[in-house]
C-alpha cells in the first residue's frame, strides 16, 4: 500500500484486518496515533 500510512508500516493480513474493523468509530489521526 504505497503512498498510504501504511506504506511504512510492514503489516500482516490479520493486523489490517484489526485496523479496519477497529477504526469503526475512530477517526483516521486517532488510529496513526496509535500505529505511531
Amino acid at each position: 500500500m504505497t503512498g498510504t500510512i501504511f506504506s511504512r508500516h510492514k503489516l500482516h493480513v490479520e493486523e489490517m484486518f484489526y485496523i479496519v474493523f477497529s477504526m469503526e468509530g475512530k477517526s483516521i489521526g486517532q488510529i496513526a496515533k496509535e500505529l505511531a
